[in-house]
């Protein structure tokens, strides 16, 4: 190897490929400068030896033919050497230019691989690469082909070039082509799945763009596939105006190129992917409860959600257990199984109660997730949690409105026969808690009548048989004999796909009470399953277009969905109710001051400012169903930073929504009852008030027979009866105003002092009945924002207590007083009592709780006065500063009463 030869390889070995590639220039120039020296050289002894020739040529002697013979081959000897070393020289022309286009290539490489560096897309990429092609030395064009799926064809995607006339033609010839596999030298590489060079375009029988490509002077060329998961998505070319001998001995740098593109778009999927993920993770981040432990359960991370809902700081919780939060609600056992389980690198789930650092209890729907290292073995845990203590009051709430209503729930799973009944359902049949199936059951048919267990069975086995739903009546017996409960209960049958029945839910109704009290209850049958469902999240994700890209499972489920049909094609505006999306639109329109689309533009509004979104939305399913959700929209974002497409989570509320209408019927029923019950206690005052009218009209009527000659007298009389009937009138159409139904509420701004003129006339009769003088004390032009019916109940209520409590007193007066402070209208109810000791009032607003006599009262009074108190955000307590017995309630002042003070 020469010293210039060495040179040029400890360049390239060292990475300086410029100056490799200008070394190469320079040896190209000596190898030429070296064949002309030999060819002068050889034309010099050509000559001479001609010379020689022509000289000798008069010789005829045996030396000279001697002489010539040897002169000839020397010749001969010259003219050999001379060819000999010709092609020792275009071998090494050869070599020299196979090494040039190869330096040439990785030189290329380089330069792509500094412009892709910070690309994060993938035509970014292609671009880079185009670019770095088209601006060597040697190539003066590139062109990228994309890969239609779809029509399978490749067509022309992107193209750089030198700008020039010839090269614009070429570019714009290669725009109008479109190649199948197999076509062209594209659909070359795209057949074979691999590099393809042409030396000579000229000659290539297979090349449509041929005339454009010699018009514009281009030689020689190359394509490569671009490839993803090993199939091609594109074709890469490029052309030079620069023959090349060797071609093949360039492939292995062909190959080079193509792994290097193949690295970087897998670079670009991770990273895509990764982001993804990650994108997803901080969604549910945002909205679950999160924390990782090792597997001691030494908490190493928590988020703020966490924080949020424990009452600890991060600091507080980092390096303690769960300890810090247990509430002790669980068994030993229950944390136990739940480690084995994790231990076992498996997935745990369920339901768990903890207290916070104030010591509230709160309610999280839990699961933990080992997490393995490459020997499978369990390094740490990672907990999400969703928050259902919102949840687990609506469920408090509907066992105290089981409670009231004296109605229990049942389930009864036919395939494994268990069963599960509410408290209160085991207070009806007085049974006690924890029973196993078989027992609990034979003790329930035990209570029941002997004379309705044949109907009640026949029932139960048309359900499980048939799928029958049924309402039955049964009487319960108990202490032998010597009590009778009658009880209503309805059962509903739930069946698999087939139609098999596998469940039974149910209620049952101790109606004993309630027909003593002629109290109606609707039936919590549909309850039962609220109670035990979980919350669940549908987790949709889109491109900026509004492309669905994700659609999880529980997707699936609320919309009827597949996620193969709408992956890549749909967008989420087909979940969407058209009208809510055009209210939306303007109300974002206002809100933002730009105008707002209706469509995919108007649920990422704020998305795409850098905002999340939550709201609720009506989605309609795949069957036209609609159903109501909680949604939570947000951005995700790439590697840089840049918006990469949207995030939506959305939450069924159908259950929550129907439980709260139940709940709300439930707390109306009561009120209503309770409003008879107290007519009901006030009947004896009220007939008497009717009465002395009714005296009045008939005693005068008879006289008016005998003093039709008196005009005066007569006209006096019938003045009575005109009096004595708008006297039982207005009682009438008080009873009647204060006995209807609130099923609808209706708040309006209402005058205080008409309200209580209003249930001042149910009440005076019972006030006058028992001597109770009722004084008032009220400001003018005092105005609350209530349900009028509402709040007279409240009023009637009181009253009719503060009678009752001083009824068999001496002194019996009671006195009613409403004035205005700076934000509140005060009513005091004040009667001549003492007070009320500090025991009966820390009772006196729980359900069933009275101390007048037995049959007296109901005991929900005070209870359904608060009630009605808190949901018009008014407040009732005793003021003890007055000395005597003294109710105040305190309502908000309407806006417009607020502002003209």
């Amino acid at each position: 190897m020469t010293v210039q030869s060495q040179m040029i390889f400890d360049y390239y070995r060292n990475g300086k490929l410029e100056k490799a590639a200008a070394s190469m220039a320079k040896t190209d120039y000596a190898y030429g400068k070296m064949l002309k020296v030999l060819e002068k050289y050889n034309q010099d002894q050509i000559q001479k030896q001609k010379n020689l020739a022509l000289q000798h040529q008069k010789k005829l002697n045996t030396a000279w033919y001697e002489e010539n013979l040897f002169l000839i081959l020397i010749l001969c000897a010259l003219l050999i050497a001379s060819y000999y070393s010709f092609q020792l020289i275009r071998y090494a022309r050869r070599s020299n230019e196979s090494v040039l286009w190869s330096l040439t290539i990785k030189k290329i490489l380089h330069d792509a691989e500094k412009r892709c560096r910070d690309e994060s897309s993938q035509d970014g990429i292609i671009s880079s690469i185009l670019t770095a092609l088209s601006e060597s030395e040697i190539f003066s064009l590139s062109i990228y082909w994309q890969w239609n799926k779809k029509k399978s064809e490749l067509k022309y995607q992107e193209g750089f070039s030198d700008n020039s006339g010839e090269m614009s033609l070429f570019l714009e010839r290669s725009r109008q082509v479109i190649f199948k596999a197999g076509e062209g030298l594209p659909g070359r590489v795209f057949e074979k799945n691999e590099v393809s060079w042409i030396s000579s375009i000229s000659q290539d029988s297979n090349f449509p763009r041929k005339s454009y490509a010699i018009q514009a002077g281009l030689v020689s060329g190359f394509a490569i596939p671009v490839l993803i998961d090993g199939q091609v998505i594109g074709v890469i070319e490029a052309f030079s105006k620069h023959s090349i001998l060797d071609a093949e001995s360039l492939s292995d740098e062909l190959e080079v190129f193509v792994k290097f593109v193949d690295s970087k778009f897998i670079k670009l999927r991770l990273q895509a992917t990764e982001n993804e993920k990650d994108q997803i993770l901080q969604a549910i981040n945002s909205t679950a409860i999160v924390a990782t432990t090792d597997v001691k359960g030494k908490i190493l991370d928590v988020n703020d959600k966490f924080c949020e809902i424990s009452g600890y700081s991060r600091e507080e919780l980092i390096g303690k257990t769960h300890r810090i939060v247990n509430s002790g609600a669980h068994p030993k056992v229950f944390f136990k199984e739940m480690w084995q389980t994790l231990l076992a690198g498996q997935t745990w789930t369920g339901d768990i109660e903890n207290r916070s650092k104030n010591g509230d209890p709160y309610f999280v729907r839990t699961v933990i997730t080992p997490i393995l290292n490459q020997d499978a073995k369990v390094i740490k845990m990672m907990a999400i949690r969703f928050d259902l203590t919102g949840q687990r009051k609506i469920e408090r709430q509907l066992i105290e409105a089981q409670s009231i209503s004296k109605i229990g729930s049942w389930t009864y799973d036919l395939r494994s026969s268990e069963q599960v009944w509410t408290s209160e359902n085991y207070k009806i049949f007085e049974i006690e808690e924890g029973q196993c199936p078989e027992v609990l059951y034979q003790l329930y048919r035990e209570r029941v009548h002997p004379d309705d267990i044949e109907r009640l069975d026949t029932l139960i086995e048309r359900a499980k048989n048939y799928g029958e739903d049924f309402v039955y009546n049964h009487r319960v017996v108990l202490d032998s004999g010597q009590r009778i409960k009658f009880v209503q209960g309805i059962g509903k049958v739930t069946c698999d796909e087939s139609g098999k029945p596998i469940f039974i839910s149910g209620t049952c109704q101790d109606q004993t009470e309630m027909m003593l009290q002629q109290i109606k209850q609707r039936q919590l049958a549909e309850f039962n399953s609220a109670i035990i469902h979980s919350a669940k999240f549908a987790i949709i994700t889109t491109d900026l277009n509004g492309i669905i890209n994700t659609f999880n499972d529980e997707a699936e489920k609320i919309l009827g969905y597949r996620a193969d049909e709408l992956i890549g094609q749909k967008s989420p505006r087909i979940f969407y109710d058209t009208h809510e999306l055009e209210e939306a639109a303007r109300q974002f329109s206002l809100v933002l001051g730009i105008k707002v689309g209706v469509g995919f533009e108007t649920f990422i509004a704020n998305a795409v400012h850098g905002e999340y979104d939550e709201r609720d939305w009506t989605f309609v399913t795949k069957s036209g169903s609609r159903v109501p959700v909680r949604l939570i929209v947000s951005g995700l974002y790439g590697v840089s930073g840049e918006l990469e497409g949207y995030i939506g989570i959305a939450r069924d509320m159908t259950e929550q929504i129907e439980l709260q209408k139940q709940i709300e019927l439930e707390r109306v029923k009561s009120t209503h009852n309770a409003k008879l019950a107290s007519l009901g206690e006030m009947s004896a005052g009220i007939a008497h008030e009717i009465n002395n009218p009714l005296a009045i009209i008939t005693g005068n009527t008879k006289l008016l027979k005998r003093m039709r000659e008196d005009e005066v007298r007569f006209e006096s009389k019938v003045e009575q009866i005109i009096k004595a009937t708008s006297r039982i009138e207005k009682i009438v159409k008080g009873l009647k105003k204060f006995s209807r139904s609130t099923v609808g509420t209706e708040y309006k701004v209402h005058g205080l002092d008409h309200i209580i003129s209003e249930s001042l006339i149910i009440t005076e009769a019972k006030a006058k009945r028992h001597d109770v003088n009722i004084k008032l004390s009220i400001e003018s032009e005092l105005c609350i924002y209530c349900d009028e019916v509402e709040i007279e109940q409240v009023i009637v209520n009181l009253i009719n207590n503060g009678v009752d409590a001083i009824k068999n007193t001496e002194d019996r007066w009671l006195e009613i007083k409403a004035f205005s402070t700076q934000d509140r209208i005060v009513l005091q109810i004040i009667d001549s009592g003492h007070g009320i000791s500090d025991e009966i009032e820390k009772k006196l607003f729980q359900p069933f709780f009275t101390t007048k006599g037995v049959g007296e009262g109901t005991g929900l009074g005070l209870s359904i006065t608060k009630g009605i108190l808190d949901q018009h955000e008014a407040t009732i307590e005793l003021n003890k500063t007055l000395g005597n017995t003294c109710f105040e309630l305190k309502f908000p002042k309407p806006r417009e009463v607020q502002s003209a003070a």
